[in-house]
């Protein structure tokens, strides 16, 4: 490359080659002052283009070492990208080997924008789930809210009525002991009037009891208008019919070996019973004394009423409703004599089945009634009333009555009909039995 200087020189006349014309040349030859002033202005240009060269030579040494500088760190630069290029080239290789991965990498600028529209599409359905949870979780907590506040309010409710309940078990438990108070109370009342009753009527006198009118305010059919409900045979049932009609009815069902009638008819009587009887062919004929199962009834329902069914010569008739008044011990061994015979009776019939015991052992059980520890009971009846749908429903139903009570199996084992073999009294060595055991009878003497 040639200097600026001298490319300059060489632009001016002055350094171009000279004219090939000899005349200018011998012109400038012979002119020493021009020569001079040529020479001197040759030797700085000269100095000028040397100096010039030497900043051109540094500069090229500058611009050398930058050109250096710069190729070594595109080298560097080079040998990174060389690198990057090995490793995406191995990475595409190994997932080259998916086929999936490689359509993906092949689709990915392909499906990329429709990709990016079905995830926004579900960004959004998200969001109005998430929108529509929201409120269902709202709605949730305000249906807690009144649940609770409900739940609060039966808690506060059940907390009242089990108070409430508290009060009213205490309130029923001091009626109960009320109720058994007063209980106690009427029992003591009832026992009082029944000895009351007891003491009247062993201060009374039978014949006057029997002698005075009954209950003046009723007026019943007398005992000659009666017609008979049953004949000739024991009386001992009532038909279904009459049961399912009147319901459970209080009989009272007397002979009259068993009654003394007053005077005025039937107002009053006064049945007579002995409290037991007894029996040889019980107990694997060891002998049994049985209770009188109708005078304890009696006994225990003073005040009571019951329908009167009377057996009048061999027939029975219904008299109507008794109420018992009272009862009181009779002894046999002094009575009146009105009672005198219907007390012969009774005592007759301690012993069932007589044939079954030697005769003195029969007058000695019948003894323990006249002079023994026995004592029959009166009990004091007055008419207090007459059911006339039972008595017409009695005598409508007189077939069945007789038919169900003439019947064999409920006529057997009737008292006095025993169907043993009679025994031989002078072979019996049947013992002499103790009398039965007592109970102490309120109001007796």
């Amino acid at each position: 490359m040639m200097p600026r200087s001298c490319k300059d020189a060489n632009d001016n006349g002055q350094g171009r080659p000279a004219s090939s014309s000899p005349a200018k040349m011998d012109a400038v030859a012979d002119d020493q002052d021009l020569t001079k002033e040529l020479m001197k202005l040759l030797h700085e240009k000269l100095r000028e283009a040397r100096q010039e060269l030497r900043t051109l030579q540094s500069q090229r040494m500058h611009d050398s070492e930058m050109v250096l500088v710069d190729s070594t760190e595109l080298q560097h630069e080079n040998e990174q990208l060389r690198e990057e290029l090995s490793s995406l080239q191995l990475r595409l290789s190994a997932a080259a080997d998916n086929e999936d991965v490689k359509n993906c990498l092949l689709m990915g600028y392909v499906n990329e924008g429709s990709e990016a529209l079905q995830v926004e599409k579900q960004l959004q359905a998200l969001q109005e789930q998430e929108n529509v949870e929201d409120a269902r979780v709202q709605g949730l907590g305000s249906q807690l809210t009144r649940r609770k506040e409900k739940y609060r309010r039966l808690k506060a409710e059940t907390a009242c009525l089990q108070e409430s309940l508290s009060l009213t078990q205490e309130a029923i438990a001091l009626e109960d002991k009320e109720i058994a108070n007063c209980k106690a109370l009427a029992l003591d009342a009832k026992s009082s009037l029944r000895e009351m009753k007891h003491r009247e009527l062993e201060r009374l006198n039978t014949a006057t009891f029997l002698s005075s009118a009954g209950v003046r305010s009723f007026d019943g059919p007398a005992a000659a208008s009666l017609e008979p409900c049953l004949r000739s045979v024991p009386f001992s049932r009532l038909p279904s019919n009459i049961l399912k009609e009147f319901g459970p009815l209080a009989l009272l069902v007397l002979s009259s070996e068993e009654a003394v009638w007053s005077q005025d008819g039937i107002s009053r009587a006064l049945y007579v019973a002995r409290p037991f009887t007894y029996n040889p062919v019980a107990q694997e004929s060891g002998g049994q004394w049985n209770s009188n199962r109708v005078a304890s009834g009696l006994q225990d329902d003073i005040g009571g009423s019951q329908e009167l069914i009377f057996r009048r010569n061999g027939d029975w008739y219904y008299y109507g409703t008794y109420r018992c008044l009272a009862s009181s011990s009779i002894a046999a061994s002094d009575v009146e004599q009105a009672l005198a015979s219907v007390v012969r009776k009774i005592v007759g019939g301690t012993v069932l089945q007589k044939d079954h015991l030697a005769p003195l052992a029969v007058k000695f059980l019948e003894s323990m009634y006249v002079n023994g520890p026995l004592s029959l009971h009166g009990f004091a009846l007055e008419r207090t009333g007459f059911h006339h749908e039972l008595y017409e429903a009695l005598l409508s139903s007189r077939k069945k009555i007789q038919q169900i009570n003439s019947s064999p199996t409920l006529t057997k084992g009737v008292v006095g009909k025993g169907t043993k073999k009679k025994r031989n009294h002078a072979q019996s060595e049947v013992p002499i039995p103790a009398a039965p055991p007592l109970k102490k009878r309120k109001g007796s003497q």
